[in-house]
């Protein structure tokens, strides 16, 4: 009697219930279990009850399906961009710091998110991720704020690299550490000694780590791209185009900030 029950529970689907959502919603659940890389049909089928080869009738190779399983996870993790403000925002560097910070966490929070679009990006896995993650709205802020398109790019292009490639160095430290290795330790520390290395041993010993995609280097790193873009912002004469029309002192005797300069030369 036992026997049948089992049976009864390992029934498989019927024909025809099996549908491209359910899996790509399955094998995403599943990745979220045991990880991108151990994904393989025969897994999912046996999560859906189904077998290997029904799952092969709609995604003829893996890299096929973690296509579709990229665009869904986009969807699933990366929270909608908060909508511009009208007028923009005064503070633009809090709002530079917020945008980089937001798809951060984002991507720390979910591996299957950094693995399917950061590890194994491709041209258009990163250009949803960018339309999705509200990019243009950010190069919009930057461009209110007084910087040329293509300096707002530029930083812009600046934060994307700096944010993905701290993601991706944690995601693969965690993914290739041994777990008999010291927790929290980011590379061997066995060449830095008082002897060899007195400078380094020193600020290693104070809590610092080289090269480590820690918070307190992310927040290094952000703070010289602001620093970046606001001396660009303010930069004497930065804006002015042979184009524009003559500059106007205000009541106070004092040129208009940056960003209004920049407008009139838009007009």
């Amino acid at each position: 009697m036992a026997a049948r029950d089992s049976t009864a529970k390992k029934q498989r689907r019927e024909r025809g219930s099996l549908t491209v959502e359910d899996i790509v919603d399955s094998a995403l659940d599943l990745a979220e279990q045991i990880s991108v890389d151990r994904l393989s049909f025969a897994l999912i089928g046996k999560h859906l009850n189904t077998g290997a080869t029904s799952i092969s009738w709609y995604f003829h190779r893996k890299n096929d399906l973690l296509d579709s399983m990229a665009g869904r996870a986009l969807q699933r993790y990366l929270p909608a961009a908060p909508r511009r403000q009208a007028p923009p925002p005064a503070d633009w560097r809090a709002m530079l710091r917020a945008h980089a910070h937001r798809i951060r966490d984002t991507l720390l929070a979910n591996t299957v998110l950094c693995d399917l679009i950061l590890v194994r990006s491709t041209p258009a896995l990163l250009a949803a991720h960018f339309r999705t993650a509200g990019m243009d709205a950010a190069i919009l802020g930057l461009i209110e704020a007084g910087l040329s398109t293509d300096d707002a790019l530029d930083v812009h292009s600046a934060l994307c690299l700096h944010v993905h490639g701290s993601v991706v160095l944690q995601r693969l430290h965690d993914k290739h550490r041994q777990p008999e290795s010291a927790v929290g330790g980011y590379f061997d520390r066995s060449e830095i000694t008082p002897d060899k290395t007195p400078e380094l041993f020193r600020a290693m010993s104070a809590g610092h780590q080289l090269g480590a995609p820690d918070d307190r280097n992310f927040e290094y790193g952000l703070d010289c791209i602001v620093a970046r873009a606001s001396a660009l912002v303010f930069k004497p004469g930065y804006g002015i185009t042979r184009d524009a029309p003559p500059l106007t002192e205000t009541a106070s005797g004092h040129l208009p900030p940056a960003h209004s300069r920049k407008g009139s030369s838009q007009q």
